[in-house]
């Protein structure tokens, strides 16, 4: 996994695919989804979640980190009324 954080506010995380890969033809449906509402949106558990995902190859675990993938890439580009970011 590889977080790139640009100048613009824009958050690129890539070279994911091996746990990304697993999912491909699971639907959500054929495995418990585990609540990730409590984890905190940073690249810390980002990271803890994606090694998870790397060691279990459980569905559940990959489909964990890519919902927390999408929080932490929507609260690292949120904006205010006026075009600049939230600190």
């Amino acid at each position: 996994m590889r977080a790139i954080n640009f100048d613009t506010g824009n958050l690129l995380i890539d070279e994911d695919n091996e746990v990304l890969d697993r999912l491909t033809g699971v639907q959500p449906g054929d495995f418990e989804q585990l609540d990730i509402s409590a984890i905190r949106p940073t690249m810390d558990e980002l990271s803890k979640l994606y090694r998870k995902a790397q060691a279990t190859k459980l569905p559940q675990d990959g489909d964990a980190y890519r919902r927390h993938k999408e929080r932490v890439i929507a609260m690292a580009e949120r904006r205010d009324i006026h075009g600049e970011r939230y600190e």
